[in-house]
């Protein structure tokens, strides 16, 4: 089972909830590890045709290349193929 979260520091409070619900409905799910969590990226960076995502702001800072970074406001603010990219490759 696959989760898709935001990136954003509320993301710890539902993962919690999720589990807790998980673990009380279906215990086999993580006794049996099958549960991954698909985190959003907090930043994406494009440079001519490539595009870069970081998962935090030390990240960004440490692996910046020198285009242009835009701030995601979570899973409601990339395309389908962004999160193809960022969270399924």
């Amino acid at each position: 089972i696959g989760i898709c979260v935001d990136g954003d520091l509320d993301v710890s409070h539902i993962s919690l909830l999720i589990t807790s619900a998980i673990r009380k409905l279906c215990p086999q799910i993580l006794e049996e590890n099958r549960l991954c969590w698909l985190k959003a990226p907090l930043f994406t960076e494009k440079k001519g045709k490539e595009q870069y995502y970081y998962y935090s702001e030390e990240e960004k800072q440490k692996l910046y290349r020198g285009g242009e970074i835009i701030s995601l406001k979570g899973l409601g603010s990339m395309s389908t193929k962004e999160m193809k990219e960022s969270m399924f490759s």
